[in-house]
């Protein structure tokens, strides 16, 4: 695949490497975004929660160390460009997908899409469930809208994640971004021939603070769809694996100590309220911890499933009424 003309568009540093005519003539010293991608960058940064965040901001790095002595700083053993992904020393790429997998195959294709703007090797990276939380904005997973909704800004996220990279290796060389590229999780530089994989540079990376145009570049300048090498190949689901071999971990498989379980018997009919119920032939089935009355119905706490089941069949003299209220 030809080099991507997103890598001559970074900001240069001093030195004395020779750029050829048409990749100096791609460079710019100030950010232009045409309307396409101010609309983009627009679109990206509102749906975030709705806090106009830009993804690659520092706020969201993450660097994270091995205990070492006082003498010397402990290596960096992996770092999070932000929220979607960390690299690992290892070279392990960890993606965490905020939509929920149900048989759609939306955690293999969310985690393409961060892993083909990275140039992630994709043998190295794996997915996780990114837990409840209003960093990751909306997660809800309805309406076929998951990939559609997740397109740009996943993408954006794998872009500002490389641009860290790219701008860690020529640090480290002392040449300009403009000569080095990436490919399968690590940074070349053709005129030398130098190459370092993601994980060996995390340290460096992590100490970087990328300036806000820089940032906001590499959100909007993204590959375009005849460069994919990932998005659109027939790539094998990630959950698969585990489900096969029963390593999958689903809600009924939690277990936690002192865990309890609860059952609630509902009114039958809409807008009706309870108005009286016995307890005591449910609280006298074996397991049964407490039967308590709560706003939907009543709910019956026992130390298993089955024995919140029997004591929810157990209730007796469960009157409803329809409930009338003025509106």
């Amino acid at each position: 695949m030809e080099e991507h003309p997103r890598y001559n568009e970074c900001n240069e540093q001093k030195n004395s490497d020779t750029v050829p005519e048409q990749e100096t003539q791609r460079q710019t010293k100030k950010l232009t975004i045409s309307r396409r991608q101010f609309l983009i960058i627009s679109a990206i940064t509102g749906g975030v929660a709705g806090t106009s965040l830009l993804i690659g901001f520092n706020v969201l790095r993450q660097g994270h160390t091995r205990a070492g002595s006082s003498t010397s700083p402990a290596p960096t053993t992996s770092f999070a460009p932000n929220v979607w992904v960390r690299i690992d020393a290892d070279n392990t790429v960890t993606i965490l997908a905020a939509k929920s997998e149900m048989g759609q195959g939306i955690m293999t294709a969310l985690a393409m899409l961060v892993a083909e703007e990275l140039d992630a090797d994709w043998a190295k990276v794996r997915v996780e469930q990114a837990l409840a939380d209003r960093q990751y904005g909306d997660q809800k997973t309805d309406g076929s809208s998951s990939l559609s909704d997740s397109f740009l800004m996943m993408r954006s996220a794998g872009s500002v994640a490389r641009a860290f990279f790219v701008s860690a290796a020529a640090q480290t060389w002392g040449v300009k971004q403009s000569t080095c590229r990436t490919e399968k999780g690590a940074v070349i530089h053709p005129p030398s021939g130098k190459r370092l994989s993601y994980g060996d540079l995390i340290g460096v990376a992590s100490k970087l603070n990328l300036d806000p145009a820089t940032l906001a570049e590499a959100e909007v300048n993204l590959k375009q769809p005849e460069q994919f090498t990932l998005i659109g190949t027939r790539t094998p689901r990630v959950d698969t694996p585990h489900k096969i071999d029963g390593s999958a971990i689903f809600g009924l498989d939690i277990r936690l100590p002192g865990m309890h379980y609860a059952t609630v018997a509902r009114c039958p009919f809409l807008g009706g309220t309870l108005e009286s119920f016995d307890s005591a032939k449910a609280s006298a089935v074996p397991g049964v911890l407490q039967v308590l009355q709560i706003e939907s119905g009543i709910a019956v706490v026992a130390e298993n499933t089955w024995a919140a089941i029997q004591g929810r069949q157990a209730l007796k003299d469960l009157e409803s009424r329809t409930k009338c209220t003025d509106r």
